[in-house]
């Protein structure tokens, strides 16, 4: 007779990893307060490199490095910038890749898509209600 194979599966709460979440949130706000895109009318426009950094980071391919170099490769590859960034938006930048990955590598798989969710939309929030501010 075979041996029963038990498995105990735990479901993943994002209440434990919700400081992390915001830690990320505001390094990529501290970085895309340098962005040129404060009256920007798309969610994509308005989230610059930051989005396409979530969107990579989906994938598993990428080190924070690697990724971190695409986005300041996206961001100096915009006109309006002029080729300049400066040094606390590149460590905000860095700060906020690094922590992602760092996170993504320690959760669940099952759970990525809602933790970058949750990074991207609130994000988006605050990055529109400053652009909103801005505007009046």
């Amino acid at each position: 007779m075979r041996t029963p194979i038990f498995v105990r599966v735990e479901q993943f709460d994002l209440k434990n990893v919700s400081d992390r979440i915001e830690a990320i949130r505001n390094d990529f706000d501290r970085y895309l307060n340098s962005y040129p895109a404060r009256a920007a009318r798309t969610k994509h426009s308005l989230m610059g490199p930051v989005g396409k950094v979530l969107q990579e980071a989906k994938t598993g391919k990428w080190d924070a490095e690697s990724l971190t170099g695409y986005a300041l490769n996206i961001h100096l590859s915009n006109p309006k910038t002029k080729g300049f960034i400066n040094q606390e938006a590149r460590e905000a930048l860095k700060d906020g890749v690094s922590k992602l990955m760092t996170l993504l590598r320690e959760v669940p798989a099952t759970a990525h898509d809602k933790i970058l969710d949750r990074i991207d939309y609130g994000l988006y929030f605050v990055r529109r209600a400053k652009g909103l501010e801005w505007l009046e």
